[in-house]
C-alpha cells in the first residue's frame, strides 16, 4: 500500500465479479492485477476543464496503471508512431463520428417535423370528430323530435279513426233498426193489402150480386176487376 500511494495511486482490494473468460492482466510491480484502479487524483465535483490544473491532474492519473507502465517501457520512435498512429485514427473516428451525429441530428429534427405534423394533423382530427358529434347530436335532437311529432300524428289519426269506427258502427245499428222497422211496416203492408185484395175480390163476386141482387154482372168482367185489383 505504501508503493502504491507513492506512485500516487489508491487500489481497491474488491475483485471484478467473473465474465467467463480469462482475461491476463499485465503484471505492474508491487500491484495486484485483478484490482479495482482509482484514481487518486484531486478533481472535484464542481471542476471543469477550463483549468489548466484540473486537466493535467485528469490526465496524470486517467490512465491505469498497467497502461501507464507499458507506455512507459516504449522507446522514443515507437511512443511517437504510436502517438500519430492512435491521434490520426482518433481524427478519423472523430470526423466520421461528427458525420454520424450531424446525420442523427436531421433524421432526429425530421422525425420532431413529422411529429409535429402528425400532432396538427391529430389536432384537425380531433376538431372534425368533435365536430361530427355535435352534428350527430343535433340530428338525434332532430329525429326525436320527428319521431315525437310523427307519434302525436299517429295518435290524432287513431283517434280520428276510431271516432269514425264508432260513429260507423252507431249508424250500421242505427240503420238495422230502421230495417227491421222497414220489414215490419212491409210486412205489415203486405198483410194490409191481402186483406185488402180478398175484400175487394168478395165485393166483386159477391158484394155487388148482393147489393144488387137483379142486376147482371157478365163473369168476364168480374174476372177483369179481380185481376186488376191484384194488379194494384
Amino acid at each position: 500500500m505504501e508503493v502504491e500511494k507513492e506512485q500516487g495511486l489508491v487500489v481497491s482490494k474488491k475483485k471484478k465479479k467473473p465474465t467467463g473468460k480469462k482475461v491476463e492482466m499485465p503484471v505492474v510491480q508491487g500491484l495486484d492485477g485483478d484490482a479495482v484502479y482509482v484514481p487518486e487524483w484531486s478533481v472535484r465535483v464542481g471542476d471543469t476543464f477550463k483549468d489548466p490544473e484540473v486537466c493535467a491532474d485528469a490526465l496524470a492519473h486517467f490512465a491505469p496503471p498497467g497502461v501507464r507502465d507499458t507506455i512507459s517501457k516504449m522507446e522514443g520512435d515507437s511512443l511517437l508512431s504510436w502517438l500519430i498512429l492512435n491521434y490520426s485514427n482518433v481524427s478519423a473516428l472523430l470526423a466520421e463520428g461528427v458525420t454520424h451525429f450531424r446525420k442523427g441530428m436531421e433524421e432526429y429534427e425530421e422525425f420532431m417535423n413529422t411529429k409535429e405534423k402528425m400532432k396538427a394533423s391529430m389536432a384537425a382530427m380531433k376538431k372534425d370528430v368533435e365536430g361530427f358529434s355535435e352534428k350527430e347530436k343535433v340530428y338525434v335532437k332532430r329525429i326525436e323530435e320527428l319521431s315525437r311529432g310523427h307519434e302525436i300524428e299517429m295518435a290524432g289519426l287513431k283517434k280520428a279513426m276510431e271516432a269514425d269506427m264508432a260513429k260507423l258502427s252507431a249508424d250500421r245499428e242505427a240503420f238495422e233498426v230502421q230495417k227491421r222497422a222497414f220489414e215490419m211496416e212491409k210486412e205489415g203492408l203486405k198483410a194490409s193489402v191481402t186483406q185488402t185484395s180478398e175484400d175487394n175480390k168478395w165485393l166483386i163476386e159477391m158484394g155487388f150480386s148482393r147489393l144488387c141482387p137483379t142486376c147482371f154482372i157478365p163473369r168476364s168482367l168480374t174476372r177483369c176487376l179481380v185481376t186488376f185489383i191484384r194488379s194494384c
